[in-house]
């Protein structure tokens, strides 16, 4: 990293970077993280660079506690008004599942689970002990295959505070769905969030896997995460900055009603 030369600290850099004429190629230059080395150059990236290392960095942090999966950066608080999300992975040892905390008036990711080692009973029940402790908050999990699953059993589990993308209430379509209509949306939204600082990552491994998102030249463009890297984390919340808008609407959140027996694994 760039502060290890003596005589280099954040005075020198913000000097240095004020002068530069190409402030990406001098960002890339002077990493300060391993993320920060192998991230693509800013054309391709999806996020800002220059802002990932200047504003976000700084803000990371270590856990004040950890109960099992779950890493609390802040505890709850009787005034915090908190949704949630979770993107779960495709098998152990493959890609990450996460599911997040956000203090939506904040923009404070509070809490978090990150693993790719963990079988998703386990992730489960981590999932829905986090989203309990910080006063059961309106979650939307990813519907993808191993997503339902997870949504199945957190029901199971009797959470009903759940995302339904039928915001009339008459179905039951739980979890969020993300295709051609959503994907945009929420990856735009929250580039501008973070563009803005308006979001604080405290964990440094998930805040990492945004270094890593490009703009796929043989996907036309779309976000996802270059090869050999991952972009759980930054999925978890572009999904849960889009539940900021939902927080406060009874039309969709799970009503209670009857809890499935038995998870579908």
């Amino acid at each position: 990293p760039w502060h290890v030369r003596p005589g280099r600290d954040r005075d020198w850099y913000e000097r240095g970077y004020a002068e530069a004429l190409d402030k990406a190629t001098f960002a890339k230059n002077y990493p300060a993280t391993v993320a920060e080395a192998l991230a693509p150059l800013q054309g391709l990236a999806f996020f800002n660079l220059d802002t990932l290392s200047r504003i976000h960095q700084p803000r990371v942090l270590q856990p004040i506690e950890t109960r099992g999966l779950v890493r609390i950066f802040k505890g709850p608080m009787l005034a915090g008004r908190y949704v949630a999300a979770s993107d779960v992975g495709h098998g152990l040892g493959r890609d990450y599942s996460v599911t997040g905390i956000l203090d939506a008036a904040t923009g404070v990711v509070v809490a978090d689970i990150f693993t790719n080692v963990s079988g998703l009973d386990e992730f489960t029940l981590a999932t829905v002990e986090m989203l309990r402790l910080y006063r059961s908050p309106l979650w939307a999990c990813e519907d993808n295959e191993w997503g339902i699953a997870v949504i199945r059993g957190a029901r199971t589990l009797g959470y009903t505070r759940m995302y339904n993308r039928d915001e009339t209430g008459k179905t039951e379509k739980w979890g969020w769905h993300t295709d051609d209509r959503t994907r945009w949306p929420m990856w735009n939204e929250l580039a501008e969030a973070m563009d803005a600082g308006n979001l604080i990552i405290p964990a440094a491994d998930g805040l990492a896997q945004f270094y890593t998102v490009i703009r796929s030249p043989k996907r036309g463009g779309r976000p996802e995460a270059m090869e050999g890297a991952h972009d759980d984390y930054p999925t978890m919340l572009a999904i849960a900055w889009q539940m900021r808008k939902y927080a406060g609407r009874g039309a969709v959140a799970a009503r209670s009603g009857p809890i499935l027996r038995a998870p579908s694994w």
